[in-house]
């Protein structure tokens, strides 16, 4: 006859070991999917503030990377586009794997608008809103 003492315990043990190497993806999906979000405002405000320094005919690349500094993130890159558009590239400087883009311009009516379908890293349209 075999002896089976002891293999519950083994078990557990394996059992506990697997909870908790679930449990630590998770938080790190979960980490990232919040830093993401961060850095996409952090984008956002950056386009903004750009787009704002555009009206008066400034280069508001500087601007846009002061914002992201001041929020933990630096600016990638920073291109005028037609129409006094501006497209930014943020990445975090906490988390380096997330870095995201937003474009910001004025409206045909005068106000500031985040524009909508920039391309992230992954070359897939997102809406910026």
């Amino acid at each position: 006859m075999l002896k089976d003492e002891g293999s519950g315990t083994l078990l557990g043990v394996a059992l506990v070991l697997c909870a908790v190497g679930v449990m630590f993806a998770c938080s790190f999906v979960a980490t990232y999917f919040q830093v993401a979000e961060q850095v996409q405002g952090v984008a956002n405000f950056s386009a903004l503030a750009a787009a704002d320094e555009g009206q008066f005919g400034i280069n508001g690349c500087q601007t846009a990377g002061e914002v992201a500094a001041k929020n933990k993130a630096s600016l990638e890159e920073c291109r005028i586009l037609e129409n006094s558009d501006v497209e930014v590239r943020v990445r975090s400087t906490e988390k380096s794997l997330v870095a995201k883009t937003a474009r910001a311009g004025v409206s045909l009516d005068g106000c500031l608008v985040p524009k909508m379908g920039v391309e992230n890293e992954g070359g897939e349209s997102e809406d910026e809103a």
